[in-house]
Parts: structure tokens; sequence; C-alpha cells
């Protein structure tokens, strides 16, 4: 696995989004609820950027679709799609799989990611 910073704490200290492109990945970069949050880009589900996404409580909205993923583990948040997509879609035999993520950390003022 490799580590690569993407920019410092300072640089990011207020909650929001950013895309950085590492190695032909684009990585988006989240601050929210005092915590840091590498996911992919592209969403499993839409393949739309989600730059766009909506970011609450720990979730993160597409906004093409609605599809909605924990920002912690990736994972498809049901709990959390609207209704009109949950009547389009067959919950037990999903079309597309959670959204990738990747373990980040704080060294020296920087915040990492490893891929």
């Amino acid at each position: 696995m490799k580590n690569e910073s993407l920019c410092s704490v300072e640089e990011f200290n207020e909650p929001g989004k950013k895309v950085f492109e590492i190695e032909g990945l684009e990585i988006l970069l989240i601050h929210a609820d005092g915590e840091y949050f590498a996911v992919d880009n592209i969403c499993p589900h839409a393949k739309t950027r989600l730059i766009s996404g909506r970011v609450e409580d720990g979730t993160l909205t597409c906004s093409n679709h609605g599809a909605c993923f924990d920002l912690k583990n990736g994972s498809i948040r049901l709990d959390r799609v609207d209704e009109d997509l949950l009547e389009q879609i067959d919950v037990d035999n999903l079309p597309f799989g959670p959204l990738k993520t990747y373990p980040l950390h704080i060294e020296n003022g920087m915040i990492v990611v490893q891929l």
C-alpha cells in the first residue's frame, strides 16, 4: 500500500469537499462533522462525480439518482435512499456495489490517504 499526502489540515480546516487526482484515480476528500473521509469521486451506481453530492449525518448522497453511501465504509445506506429510487431497484439484488473508501490519517499536519 502506498501513502499519498493530499493537503494540509490547515488548507482544509472548513467542512467541505475537494477532489484530488492520484495515479488516474479521482479521490474525493470530505471534511464533515469534524472528521475526514476519502472515497472514490465516481458513484458506483450512476457513474456521476460525487463532488456535487450532499453530505449529511455520515452519508454521501449522489446528486444524480440519490444513491446513499456511508462515509466510513462505503456501504449502501438503504435507510437513507429516497423512496422513489427504492421503488425502482430490487433491494435484495442491487445492480451496484459499495462506494470505494480509502483509509487516511493525519501525519505532521498533512492529510494522508492510503492507496
